[in-house]
């Protein structure tokens, strides 16, 4: 039917929506508790209203200036807890949809769901990066949060109005930003020969924060650390270390799980496209029983700051 402005908003949830919701109580209730997270075997946290809303505006700034618009659907597999609710109320602030998953779901549903749903990113854990990225490849970029590490983000308000005095400024968005290059490749891995095999990648750091921290982690659970052929599993693991101008004696470490991730590099200030070497290890003994095919393993890398 047709009808005029004043008489549409008398079919909508004008002002009642979720960002408008939570802004009405982190006003009047600012100090009130609204998300209490107790996980039963570890230490637990309590957000006020004031405090939920800030962290949800935060979020949602990252996902606006990681390129989400209204309209946009991000895909949200995650098991319960804190940051699946930011994400959900930061998806609905910047007007996008939030597609949450069962964190049961194998890769064939995954890949059903991100498709139908035209997801343009993910925001998940850990153990289920490796999965949703087999699952979808299209995705623009995909969040994993690590236990211990804040991913930054630009603190923005999403107000309809806003004024301020006369006179010039600048503002510097919080940014943290890796970008890899191609896969390393080892080669041929010769039977029957001692030998360690190398190969390198390369990576790109811009990070806005008071400090970084560059890690790797493996997050299959079928040959943690180790490269794999199917049911195969290379004896001894790989190892790897990260350069650049600044850190050029850094030495080879056993890359580990999802729980205890390798650390590769740090920066105790902001830094610009600075230039990392990815450098990987992997001894072969002469005594390995090698499978034919080949042996690889997909690896997360994760740029994290604690001073955002």
């Amino acid at each position: 039917m047709d009808a005029s402005p004043a008489q549409l908003l008398d079919f909508q949830m004008h002002g009642q929506d979720i960002p408008a919701l939570l802004g009405h109580w982190a006003d009047r209730r600012p100090d009130h508790p609204a998300l209490v997270w107790d996980p039963g075997d570890g230490e637990g946290r309590t957000w006020t209203y004031a405090e939920l809303l800030a962290d949800v505006h935060r979020l949602a700034a990252g996902l606006a200036d990681r390129g989400i618009a209204i309209g946009d659907k991000v895909l949200i597999h995650s098991e319960n807890c804190p940051e699946m609710v930011l994400a959900f109320l930061a998806c609905a602030t910047v007007g996008a949809v939030a597609v949450t998953t069962n964190t049961k779901s194998v890769t064939s549903e995954m890949a059903f769901y991100a498709s139908k749903a035209q997801c343009v990113a993910a925001i998940t854990q850990p153990e289920f990066a490796a999965m949703v990225a087999e699952a979808a490849p299209t995705l623009k970029w995909i969040a994993v949060d690590f236990k211990g590490n804040t991913s930054a983000v630009k603190t923005q308000l999403f107000s309809p109005d806003v004024s301020a005095p006369g006179g010039a400024s600048g503002t510097v968005p919080a940014t943290l930003t890796l970008t890899l290059g191609a896969p390393a490749q080892f080669g041929a891995f010769t039977p029957g020969i001692t030998k360690t095999y190398f190969a390198s990648s390369t990576a790109t750091v811009t990070s806005t924060a008071g400090d970084a921290l560059l890690s790797v982690a493996d997050p299959s659970s079928v040959g943690t650390g180790h490269l794999v052929n199917g049911s195969f599993v290379l004896p001894e693991p790989l190892q790897a270390r990260a350069r650049n101008a600044a850190n050029s004696g850094t030495a080879y470490n056993n890359v580990g799980s999802s729980a205890s991730p390798l650390n590769l590099l740090t920066w105790s200030a902001p830094v610009s496209n600075d230039a990392v070497t990815l450098e990987y290890s992997q001894l072969v003994k002469s005594t390995d029983p090698l499978r034919t095919g080949s042996y690889a393993k997909t690896l997360t890398f994760t740029l994290s700051t604690t001073t955002p």
